[in-house]
């Protein structure tokens, strides 16, 4: 199994629904790879996200957060 980390602008296009930068990252999920999330990323996205009171990505940050490492 190979572990792969996410960066920022992959989490945002996976948010933003971009097929095609999100195939990639769901093709391994689906391989059963596993993707970690840095806490680095994370905490980014959020600070980004809620400064343009953005509650619906927020939201779906959650719930991609909660089904990664």
């Amino acid at each position: 199994m190979t572990r792969y980390s996410l960066d920022t602008d992959t989490v945002s296009a996976i948010l933003k629904k971009d097929l095609a930068v999100s195939y990639k990252p769901r093709a391994k999920i689906h391989a059963n790879h596993e993707i970690i999330l840095c806490p680095v990323v994370y905490y980014e996205l959020r600070r980004g996200l809620l400064d343009k009171g953005a509650t619906r990505q927020i939201q779906a940050l959650q719930v991609l957060v909660a089904a990664l490492q």
